[in-house]
């Protein structure tokens, strides 16, 4: 008897099995996001599949019979939470009564208790992220089942004894294995959606990451040289993607001509396997007409039997901001560089000026018409002056002789017989460091130059300052506000440079991060890995700005 008992229940649980392909079959959603309808529902699939396996049990003797809808209803509450247990015990408790027999009450305790221990496992689990082992869950069958057991001393005595007596050993033996077996199954499903999910949640977040850098990813078939492309691709071209085709020849043809020699060159380095990767910029044509600079990374990822060539895939790459910033710092360092030569040339006139004065000085002394003469005749802004230094207060000075181009360039109309506290720009609070550099050079009398900002004005010059005789001092003041706003400029475009560079090198770790990411989750559902860049030991060669540093 009880290798009849054993048989039958084992006829049973796989009938279950085979049933549990239903669950296989629910979209991925269903066994990951779960609400109150989908609950529900799962429970009428469970109540369903109870009710099946009722209609095919062991029996006993008429009215007491056995089938794994225990099994079930357990794994039911375990997985699918305490809504869809009460749905399906209701179900398959409504069939037994239904069925009647001395063992009805009996039965729907052992439905009643089987889902109860499901939800009551799945309490003390707090719902752990990782799966649940196979030994646990034997475990776990081997509880549920054992308190069915006891259930069958609600029965009358004589009859509970003789029933454990024929049904302990098949019952012990096969449900929870069927337990382990159909909770493994869940289990496999389970993982597999949430992988599934996990490379939908990754490839959606690298589509992303691709738009928001201007990236689109191709992949093109060598064989027929036509290219899958993605949305982004054809966006950054100005092309809708519902209607963008894309190949190797249209690649070719929408090159600019001056790039198109090079670029191709170092594909076929690529095919011919002198280079592990494609990197290349070159300009492509827009649907409007217009050139962007484009950044195009990629890789072969297939091979025939031969070894040539299959597949190539990559990305491009919208870098026509970071070009035209390139072009615009070229251009700023030429100004510049322009300015510097005409400052140069002003700065030694000056140098040469101040040379004649002091030869003219040693010549014809203090000639007040020799150095009004000069001082009109020039350019450059000229203040000879005497320091003052007065016990307990802040050294000044006085203007002496000052000529037109000074009062101009610092706004001091009128200043010349005045005291530099008086005046309306007060040099002394206007820029400390040049008062200070007339100081050292009257106690010194070594000459000094240096670049003044006069705030009040937005105007920089470049100043010498030098001796003429004790407490006296001579500044000559050139403009060269223009040269420092092209430096200015030209830092300000290095510094947008530098950031643009360092953010595109970390938006490439960030896509290649992404990239690794979803080749692991692919690998996991036998897939093989999209982003042949991202695969460990990939070679990637700097960038021409890595180089440069």
């Amino acid at each position: 008897m009880p290798e009849t008992a054993l048989l039958a229940l084992a006829h049973n649980v796989a009938v279950l099995v085979a049933m549990g392909l239903a669950f296989h079959a629910l979209p991925d959603d269903w066994l990951l996001r779960r609400t109150r309808p989908r609950e529900a529902a799962l429970g009428l699939l469970a109540g369903a599949m109870g009710a099946v396996l009722m209609l095919a049990p062991w029996q006993y003797v008429p009215g007491i019979f056995f089938d794994a809808r225990s099994v079930l209803l357990a794994i039911t509450g375990l997985y699918f939470g305490p809504l869809a247990a009460a749905v399906a015990a209701a179900v398959t408790a409504s069939l037994r009564l239904w069925q009647g027999g001395p063992a009805a009450l009996t039965g729907v305790l052992v439905i009643a208790v089987s889902a109860a221990a499901g939800v009551l496992w799945r309490r003390l689990r707090r719902r752990p992220a990782g799966p649940i082992p196979g030994l646990e869950l034997w475990g776990f069958g081997l509880a549920v089942h054992a308190v069915m057991l006891a259930l069958m001393f609600t029965l009358p005595p004589a009859r509970a004894t003789a029933v454990v007596a024929q049904i302990a050993f098949p019952v012990m033996g096969v449900f929870p294995l069927a337990t382990a077996l159909v909770g493994t199954l869940l289990e496999a499903w389970i993982r597999r959606a949430r992988t599934a999910e996990a490379l939908r949640l990754s490839e959606e977040r690298l589509r992303l990451a691709l738009a928001a850098s201007h990236q689109g990813s191709f992949d093109i078939d060598l064989a027929t040289g036509e290219a899958t492309v993605s949305d982004e691709y054809a966006r950054m071209l100005g092309y809708e993607p519902e209607g963008f085709r894309d190949s190797h020849q249209q690649w070719i043809e929408r090159m600019h001509p001056e790039d198109r020699e090079s670029a191709l060159a170092k594909f076929d380095d690529l095919m011919a396997g002198r280079i592990a990767e494609y990197r290349g910029e070159f300009r492509l044509r827009s649907r409007t007409g217009e050139w962007l600079w484009i950044l195009s990374v990629g890789r072969i990822v297939a091979r025939d039997g031969g070894g040539r060539p299959t597949r190539v895939t990559g990305t491009h790459t919208d870098i026509t901001a970071r070009r035209e910033a390139e072009e615009r710092l070229r251009e700023a360092q030429a100004e510049a560089s322009r300015l510097l030569e005409n400052s140069d040339s002003s700065r030694l006139a000056l140098l040469s000026v101040v040379e004649d004065l002091r030869a003219a000085e040693d010549r014809l002394g203090r000639s007040e018409s020799f150095y009004r003469g000069l001082f009109e005749n020039m350019h450059e802004g000229f203040a000879f002056c005497r320091m003052l230094r007065e016990a307990g207060r802040a050294p000044d000075f006085t203007y002496l002789r000052v000529n037109e181009a000074f009062e101009r360039m610092l706004g001091l109309a009128g200043a010349e017989g005045g005291r530099a506290g008086e005046a309306i720009l007060d040099l002394r609070e206007a820029n400390p460091q040049l008062v200070a550099a007339c100081e050292r050079v009257v106690d010194t009398g070594v000459p000094e130059s240096l670049e003044a900002h006069v705030g009040r004005l937005d105007r920089w010059f470049l100043v010498s300052v030098y001796r003429p005789e004790r407490d006296h001092f001579v500044a000559a003041f050139v403009d060269i506000t223009e040269r420092k706003r092209a430096e200015l400029e030209v830092n300000r475009q290095l510094a947008e440079l530098r950031r643009w560079y360092e953010a595109t090198l970390d938006r490439e770790d960030r896509l290649l991060g992404l990239k690794a990411e979803v080749n692991e989750l692919r690998r996991r559902l036998g897939e093989p890995p999209r982003y042949a860049s991202a695969e460990p030991g990939a070679a990637r060669e700097p960038l021409a700005e890595e180089k440069a540093a």
